[in-house]
């Protein structure tokens, strides 16, 4: 039978595919050969018939195709058997596309570790795989297209992946970026900076982890001191969404007494940690007023008065009395 050979301008990708169209050439070293002939089969489907050879055929269907070839035989007026030669081509690139597991949460931060599966879709070679980098392109490994990518890292994690088919096209590339904070916020804090008969003013100091999401929300509570921790509450006003790391709040309508209050910080990731409690005061802003001070009697050592004052905010009155001769 006659030989096949094949010539290719680019080198043969993986797993003998072709990545470039390939030339043809069919030789044979009988001296009684007529001439030879051949067909082409494209992915099973005959395109060329028993056509005469008559120099090198350029093959450049994506896929696999088949040449047979054979000669005539002009002395014995006979066929030779045949060869056969498998073409695999493909030039196209692969896609890529990706699945977080679990799904991305609506915060947009993982609290936990999570998984990137790879996908992609080749018609011609198959994907066979992906390669992928965490330091901006710098280095690259290479799993298999089964394998996932365990995201572990607190922050923000850059991923490159690029898929590979089995003759070796890679697909343009995606970059996939994970943020993941687990930990919660360092400890608020929580000082009265300001009071009223009927309000409390604080301070209140968050800050996120290093590496974290960054705070997000200030949660103001309160109770009165004798209250239990069923007693806690939020009033409308003192959830309070903000990326600042100081925020004021006032506590208004408030009975006069002393309260306990505290403050919750949640991050990006809506991890939260809760302050110490912190006991604070309504103060009287009003001075009383005296009504009156009447001589009433008195003794060879004694002298007796009668006091009276009032107080808007109806506080409880201590009296001093002053004397001069």
């Amino acid at each position: 039978p006659p030989e096949i050979s094949i010539t290719s301008e680019k080198p043969i990708g993986r797993e003998e595919w072709y990545i470039s169209p390939v030339q043809v050439t069919i030789t044979t070293d009988s001296p009684s050969a007529k001439e030879i002939r051949y067909r082409l089969v494209e992915e099973g489907i005959t395109k060329v018939d028993d056509q005469k050879y008559t120099g090198p055929v350029t093959i450049s269907t994506l896929g696999k195709t088949s040449i047979y070839a054979w000669t005539v035989e002009e002395t014995e007026k006979y066929q030779s058997e045949e060869s056969l030669k498998e073409i695999k081509i493909d030039t196209e690139a692969p896609t890529i596309d990706y699945i977080q597991e679990p799904i991305a949460p609506e915060t947009g931060w993982y609290t936990t570790n999570m998984n990137i599966a790879i996908e992609g879709e080749d018609k011609h070679s198959r994907i066979k795989g992906y390669t992928y980098s965490q330091d901006g392109g710098t280095t690259w490994k290479e799993k298999r297209i089964d394998e996932k990518i365990e995201i572990t890292k607190e922050g923000t994690t850059e991923t490159l992946v690029k898929t590979i088919d089995k003759a070796g096209n890679v697909s343009t590339t995606k970059t996939i970026t994970i943020n993941k904070d687990s930990i919660k916020p360092e400890k608020p804090t929580i000082t009265q900076a300001g009071e009223t008969v009927n309000s409390i003013t604080v301070q209140a100091v968050g800050n996120d982890n290093a590496g974290g999401s960054g705070i997000k929300t200030y949660i103001f509570e309160i109770k009165p001191v004798s209250g239990t921790t069923n007693d806690w509450t939020t009033p409308a006003n003192a959830i309070i969404n903000t990326e600042a790391g100081t925020q004021i709040y006032t506590y208004t309508n408030l009975e006069r007494g002393e309260y306990s209050l505290r403050v919750t910080i949640k991050d990006k990731a809506n991890n939260q940690e809760t302050s110490e409690t912190k006991t604070g005061t309504t103060v009287s802003n009003t001075a009383p007023i005296v009504q009156s001070v009447n001589y009433s009697s008195k003794t060879t050592n004694s002298i007796t008065v009668t006091a009276r004052a009032t107080d808007s905010e109806n506080d409880k009155l201590t009296y001093t009395l002053y004397i001069r001769k």
